[in-house]
């Protein structure tokens, strides 16, 4: 009984903090990105915004 226990503890801490590094390196690059989109937009599609911006604010006028 004392086997599955440490397996499931190590799982827990593990799969937390994988999941904490790739949320926080996400939007640190990407905040600085953004504000300069959703302020023309304000919809938030800076994906769709550096590929064909004009298409999202004709649509959105």
């Amino acid at each position: 009984p004392e086997v599955p226990a440490p397996q499931v503890e190590q799982a827990s801490p593990v799969l937390q903090e994988p999941e904490v590094v790739p949320q926080a390196e996400e939007p640190i690059p990407e905040v600085p990105e953004v504000p300069e989109v959703p302020n023309e937009d304000g919809r938030g599609e800076v994906l769709t915004s550096p590929q064909g911006p004009e298409v999202i604010v004709e649509p959105a006028a």
